[in-house]
């Protein structure tokens, strides 16, 4: 039986809708602090997690890196039916917000404060998702953390990565305006040829590419890739 949320099942609809995302995230929250509550429901909002969700393969166990308060995790056992997912992140606060969310839905997520990758999980996954997450880790450690992630991936699993788009200008620098009222960082995003260049050296197939933007202003830089199956 699925868990469900107070004001409906999680099962009512696996068609993913913004809005019901948006309301089903304050309620999930509802233990937390008014900030942790009130970012969990604004978020669909800005990184239009429905297009991340799309490509989560029903039952596959999950990784996210950078995963905050766990919405994603939470998203994904909604509208993807994905299994049980672990999360990591550098905010111990985030992550308390994440096994209190879990604790109190019964949800099989298990979230982790960690700082490097030697701190991961040592299994591998069906899908590891690195979400927003790039901009803010220091240019010359990028490559290695993609790399990383890469390892954790099972043969015919899926890394789908995300991150704030470059171009057009006008719609990078709002986004890092956010990261800098939100955040008090002043990132700079990672040219996503580098990465497709980086996934793809290790050998992963591209299955997907998208451009998108998120409440009319945040633009958005969305690729998927498939590690290939053991032989």
């Amino acid at each position: 039986m699925r868990t469900e949320y107070p004001g409906g099942a999680m099962t009512e609809s696996r068609r993913y809708d913004t809005a019901k995302a948006c309301r089903l995230l304050w309620r999930a929250y509802e233990t937390s602090s008014l900030a942790q509550r009130a970012l969990a429901a604004v978020r669909p909002l800005i990184a239009r997690f429905d297009r991340v969700i799309g490509h989560i393969p029903p039952g596959a166990h999950l990784f996210d890196i950078g995963c905050g308060n766990g919405m994603l995790l939470a998203l994904a056992d909604c509208y993807a039916a994905s299994g049980p997912g672990v999360g990591v992140d550098t905010n111990m606060a985030a992550i308390a917000a994440a096994r209190e969310m879990a604790a109190a839905r019964s949800l099989p997520l298990i979230f982790r404060v960690s700082e490097t990758p030697p701190d991961w999980p040592v299994e591998t996954f069906g899908a590891v998702t690195m979400i927003d997450v790039l901009h803010h880790v220091p240019a010359p450690l990028r490559k290695g953390l993609i790399e990383a992630a890469l390892e954790r991936v099972e043969p015919g699993g899926l890394f789908i990565y995300k991150d704030m788009c470059r171009r057009p200008v006008f719609r990078r620098l709002w986004n890092q305006l956010h990261d800098l009222l939100l955040a008090r960082q002043l990132v700079v995003v990672e040219p996503i040829e580098h990465v497709i260049g980086w996934v793809s050296r290790a050998g992963f197939a591209p299955v997907a590419s998208e451009r998108y933007v998120g409440a009319g202003v945040y633009g958005h830089e969305l690729e998927v890739f498939r590690r290939p199956a053991a032989a």
